[in-house]
């Protein structure tokens, strides 16, 4: 079964059951735009409140009639994730900042949607594009993804302080994204996290670590400077291919 036959079931079955239009959201659009998508596995998809539990329900029941070991978990945070043979999809948390509301009136966005507030509770803006099923069009709702990903600039959708103490896990994405896209990285989270280093060690060590070395595998160099400049050393879990590194490009 192709990607594009899966997706196109998922949105008969949204429409089918009164759910909203579902968007394929996060990596997906970021790298479509980007001309980085070669190989499609990993889908991330939202309907912009939680009636997104209810649609990974539904798929669950659906493709579990064609697939009988599908595998399906939902996790603490509320998002759910399914493997459709080579297909991974992520169900959306639904999840929105404290405050986000306010926030965005005083942003001077007033109105904000559920979508819009979804999409702005994100990690960072080259992550809230979306894409419809069909991918033939893609939708910056927040107006901050299409020219960050132009300028290859990695920023938080909300100020960091929000955005990065809301989900700490995000601050050991901030290497990981900036090596694997090539980004350079907003001076606010620079100076946020210098102030706030110790915040990456509430985060579990296996993720940190596992972000960091991937971080490691695409620009090494990269990663060292980011890790310089946020001063995470003494509270990241290093990866030991890091810990090779730190002679070399660690400041003095």
């Amino acid at each position: 079964m192709v990607v594009l036959d899966i997706l196109a079931q998922i949105a008969t079955l949204a429409r089918e059951n009164g759910i909203p239009e579902p968007f394929i959201v996060g990596g997906l659009p970021r790298d479509k735009l980007l001309g980085r998508v070669s190989k499609t596995n990993d889908i991330d998809l939202t309907t912009g409140d939680d009636s997104i539990h209810k649609l990974a329900d539904l798929c669950h029941r659906h493709f579990f009639r064609k697939f009988p070991n599908i595998n399906f978990r939902r996790f603490d945070d509320g998002h759910a994730q399914m493997q459709v043979g080579p297909l991974r999809l992520d169900f959306s948390s639904a999840y929105y900042s404290p405050n986000v509301e306010p926030l965005l009136s005083r942003a001077g966005v007033g109105d904000s949607t559920p979508m819009q507030q979804e999409l702005f509770s994100r990690d960072f803006t080259c992550n809230t594009l979306l894409a419809t099923l069909n991918l033939r069009e893609i939708k910056d709702l927040t107006g901050l993804a299409i020219p960050d990903i132009q300028k290859k600039l990695l920023r938080t959708p909300l100020p960091p302080a929000v955005t990065l103490n809301n989900n700490v896990k995000r601050i050991a994405r901030i290497p990981y994204l900036a090596a694997k896209l090539g980004f350079e990285v907003e001076p606010a989270i620079i100076s946020w996290v210098r102030k706030n280093p110790e915040k990456i060690a509430q985060s579990k060590p296996g993720y940190v670590r596992g972000r960091l070395q991937k971080a490691m595998d695409e620009d090494p160099e990269r990663t060292i400077h980011l890790m310089n400049e946020m001063r995470l050393w003494r509270h990241a879990a290093i990866p030991e291919s890091m810990r090779e590194h730190m002679g070399r490009f660690r400041h003095a």
